[in-house]
């Protein structure tokens, strides 16, 4: 009898162990989704702005790329969330704690009245509506170079990945 106790329990300790998995698996999938979200903060407040301009001049025009509706404290907290992937010299804890407080569902603000569970919610429903995948920003075939560096005469650039849409270039100073 007790080698069949200590089997269940084994096999309960198994399924606990698998469902924390599948469960840190989803927080980390939405993660990966909230990051491929972040280079559209800039379309989606120029979307904004749009809606905003033509509701004040009575156009109702809709524009096919987004159906969603954003009010202005929306706005403002995606692109705080934005702002730390954007900034190379941003606080990776605090941008970690705040990405750890959103897939939690906290309710603590994250930014202009706007909580985290809020966020939660809106990038979800984002990431729902795919306007990820209706963005089209401009592709530039000029490489960007880092401003802060004085000379880059010297760098090096290598095409580090390439797609049927765009490439990408690291640049390697000497």
């Amino acid at each position: 009898y007790a080698k069949q106790q200590k089997k269940l329990q084994k096999k309960e300790h198994q399924e606990k162990l698998i469902e924390r998995n599948q469960c840190e698996l989803e927080r980390i999938k939405l993660f990966v989704r909230i990051q491929k979200i972040l280079p559209c903060v800039t379309y989606l407040k120029q979307q904004h702005n749009k809606q905003k301009d033509q509701s004040s001049s009575g156009d109702n025009e809709n524009d096919d790329a987004t159906s969603m509706r954003f009010d202005d404290k929306q706005i403002d907290a995606l692109e705080n969330l934005a702002q730390f992937t954007k900034d190379s010299d941003a606080d990776i804890d605090g941008f970690a704690e705040k990405i750890h407080l959103i897939l939690d569902g906290s309710k603590k603000e994250f930014s202009n009245g706007i909580t985290h569970l809020e966020m939660k919610e809106l990038c979800v429903k984002i990431i729902e509506n795919n306007i990820p995948s209706t963005t089209k920003p401009e592709i530039s075939d000029e490489p960007k170079v880092d401003s802060n560096h004085e000379d880059c005469s010297e760098a090096k650039v290598a095409d580090v990945t390439a797609n049927d849409s765009q490439s990408k270039v690291a640049i390697f100073p000497d």
